[in-house]
């Protein structure tokens, strides 16, 4: 299992009790989209290239599902090897002892001091180094210029020029102003809108409370609900998960 840590490295986990004297190891992917998979494909190709001896297998979940499919997985015995997933999610595995850990594979790795302190921090999120990240989400915000153009808005600076942005899209015949991802894995808007409008991405205070019940980010939270009850984001959004939003 070390050459496949050394060959491969997914924003992934090792399940602890996985057999990884197996020359076929099974990795499963659940932040799926054609481009993601693309990506994962690339890299299982160069490792099996570089280890023939080696067959990989990737199992695709769809994302709406894939928190319960892979839970499912796991409780039912059929566990995978290599588990590409959100690092949300160290700690409920972690917790249970299901993970292997990471770190004497990394020191006896030849690229393991390249890994940057962001990395190994959010690899280390239950304790110890339990994933591997091949990738970082940057929030930034997306804007059609042609549209803004066509509405007359310039790309908006404020959140009460987002607020006016979105109202001008949407007058124009069968547009919306706001792409809400309103159902599997939207509650990362939200976060970021109260956020923003409560001025800081700390989500506790210093003695341990949490920001969400301050009234900055009850604001936040009701421009989300303004953007939707005023018709700015599709009705159908509310529903909507990664590659709703994506298409």
């Amino acid at each position: 299992m070390k050459k496949f840590l050394t060959g491969i490295t997914t924003a992934a986990m090792l399940m602890g009790s996985a057999a990884y004297a197996e020359t076929t190891l099974k990795l499963v992917e659940v932040i799926t989209s054609p481009e993601r998979t693309k990506v994962l494909q690339s890299i299982v190709d160069g490792y099996e290239a570089a280890n023939p001896d080696v067959t990989v297998e990737i199992i695709s979940l769809p994302w709406g599902q894939a928190f319960e499919k892979l839970a499912t997985m796991v409780a039912g015995g059929d566990i995978p090897d290599v588990v590409e997933m959100p690092d949300t999610w160290q700690a409920l595995y972690a917790g249970s002892g299901q993970l292997a850990s990471l770190s004497d594979h990394v020191a006896d790795w030849e690229h393991g001091a390249t890994l940057t302190e962001k990395t190994v921090a959010m690899g280390s999120q239950a304790g110890d180094l339990y994933m591997i990240p091949y990738g970082f989400y940057l929030r930034a915000m997306f804007y059609n210029k042609n549209l803004l153009a066509e509405a007359g808005v310039a790309p908006p600076e404020t959140m009460a020029d987002f607020m006016a942005a979105s109202a001008a899209v949407s007058e124009l015949e069968g547009k919306s102003g706001y792409c809400l991802r309103g159902g599997p894995g939207g509650t990362n808007g939200w976060v970021m809108m109260a956020a923003a409008m409560n001025g800081t991405n700390d989500f506790f205070t210093e003695d341990g409370k949490s920001r969400m019940n301050e009234p900055g980010s009850v604001e936040g939270i009701q421009f989300m609900l303004d953007l939707y009850q005023n018709g700015y984001a599709p009705k159908d959004a509310v529903s909507w998960g990664f590659n709703e939003i994506v298409a």
